[in-house]
């Protein structure tokens, strides 16, 4: 970039903000410009240069910054543009750290408050039920919602005979099923015998065959009565 003095001969990189000669170029505006429209808290003024009394040097530059969302301001001054650029932007993100963590303090604040205002609601919610539950007993016990039994026998006579007493001899009683839980059917083992499988193997099923044929015994018996008594 060519500086627009006449009496200057620099040239500069294209993004520079000022000559070496001290000049500042304007199209840098537009630079500020937008980083000030993308985050409209911040205020950056123009650069100014400061002049020895006989304008024969610049002896320092420095630029106007704000913060309007934490109300903060600051000048940031430099012997030299690249060191006040550098300024203005270590400036600029200490302010950002601070609104980041001011923002996320608010915004736990404000959820405190959300959820404080929602147990409200809830409580409240929750006494207006215990409220008509106790309403609802107390209405309950003025009335008297006693049973008449008596009311609801029925006294009438009835329209068949009351059958006879059974006899005794009509009594029947079957032989009782062999229970398999029993300790004649539960097999005990001995010491080798829980040792060895094969013999506890043969014991298990010697008391399986007792109780099969216990219950066999037990059909038979049980078939024999009923034919016997005419069931």
């Amino acid at each position: 970039m060519k500086c627009p003095r006449s009496d200057c001969d620099f040239t500069n990189p294209p993004e520079a903000i000022y000559c070496d000669c001290g000049y500042y170029f304007q199209e840098n505006d537009v630079v500020t410009t937008n980083k000030t429209e993308k985050n409209s808290l911040l205020r950056i003024g123009t650069p100014e240069e400061h002049w020895n009394t006989s304008n024969s040097r610049i002896l320092k530059y420095s630029v106007e910054m704000e913060h309007k969302g934490l109300k903060e301001h600051k000048l940031v001054s430099a012997p030299a543009p690249d060191m006040l650029e550098n300024k203005a932007n270590h400036q600029i993100q200490k302010w950002e750290e601070k609104w980041k963590k001011l923002e996320l303090k608010r915004k736990i604040t404000k959820e405190k408050e959300a959820n404080l205002e929602e147990a409200n609601t809830r409580s409240e919610e929750a006494r207006n039920a215990f409220e008509q539950i106790d309403n609802l007993l107390i209405h309950t016990l003025s009335i008297d919602d006693t049973v008449d039994w008596e009311s609801l026998k029925k006294k009438e006579s009835f329209s068949e005979m009351k059958p006879s007493k059974p006899s005794k001899e009509s009594y029947r009683e079957y032989p009782a099923q062999p229970d398999k839980n029993s300790d004649v059917f539960m097999p005990t083992f001995t010491f080798f015998e829980k040792l060895n499988k094969s013999k506890k193997e043969r014991k298990i099923q010697e008391f399986e065959n007792r109780y099969s044929n216990a219950i066999s015994d037990w059909e038979e018996e049980k078939y024999k009565y009923s034919w016997c008594c005419g069931s």
